[in-house]
């Protein structure tokens, strides 16, 4: 008698698995990012760009400053996207990033720029996260082997208060948008 089981015909992927010893992951979810970058009015990204460059300044031992890259995106974004894609790329033999630094920068500050139009038009700047989502998906490849990030990721109760203050942001600002001329001056 056998007591072997037999294998199943769709085996489970195992699950990818950090050096102890490494820094913190950045993974999150692209919803849960696009949804925190847009309840924080994009501020939210800063953030995420902070940990990223948190993460590979203790990972290399470099001699960075991870708020200062964080804040001037203008002149750290390329190397920030380029170091993504080098990293996603030395994961997984044969595994191609699919975008150009240069190009999503570029998409990042045309649409950030988009912030100085008139109102109501102005709101179309706090897109600027959309062109990071696919950076963001290699960044979760690189740490979890998936780029949708950890399969039963939730929220935390710091980015739960965010997107309820933000929230909260956002209909005020609705509402100071649509009754601003019917307030008597």
């Amino acid at each position: 008698m056998d007591l072997q089981q037999p294998e199943t015909e769709n085996p489970e992927p195992e699950e990818h698995i950090l050096d102890p010893n490494e820094p913190e992951p950045v993974v999150i979810t692209p919803f849960h990012f696009g949804l925190l970058c847009f309840c924080t009015f994009g501020i939210y990204h800063v953030w995420w760009q902070f940990k990223c460059w948190r993460y590979f300044k203790l990972k290399e031992d470099a001699d960075t400053f991870p708020v200062i890259r964080a804040l001037f995106f203008l002149f750290f974004g390329i190397e920030l996207f380029n170091k993504i894609a080098i990293y996603s790329e030395s994961q997984e033999p044969g595994h191609k990033v699919k975008y150009n630094s240069v190009l999503v920068w570029l998409a990042c500050l045309g649409i950030n720029f988009m912030g100085y139009l008139p109102s109501p038009y102005f709101l179309f700047g706090i897109f600027t996260f959309l062109p990071m989502m696919v950076p963001l998906m290699e960044l979760n490849f690189y740490f979890t082997g998936n780029k949708n990030g950890y399969k039963e990721d939730k929220l935390n109760d710091r980015q739960t208060i965010l997107i309820v203050l933000g929230i909260a942001c956002w209909l005020l600002m609705i509402f100071g948008l649509f009754f601003d001329k019917n307030i008597p001056k």
